[in-house]
């Protein structure tokens, strides 16, 4: 499943914590810009099954700013 602005499972820490951990600032200033899924039907996996996502700060999201992104993987 692809999606944007979405909820990604993670097993730990969320891709928000994450993204303010790496780029500093507070966990409810980011979110989710983009996450890609992986299928089966194209054979596009991320290792196992896993999902890539793209993390934003919502202050660079409302000036278009895209050259600060956080990208990370979880995969099972």
């Amino acid at each position: 499943m692809h999606s944007i602005n979405s909820y990604v499972f993670k097993q730990h820490s969320s891709p928000q914590i994450e993204a303010a951990n790496k780029l500093k600032g507070k966990p409810e200033d980011y979110m989710v810009l983009l996450r890609v899924g992986s299928d089966n039907h194209t054979g596009f996996s991320f290792w196992d099954a896993g999902e890539i996502y793209f993390v934003i700060h919502k202050s660079d999201l409302a000036k278009g700013d895209f050259s600060n992104i956080f990208c990370g993987l979880e995969s099972t």
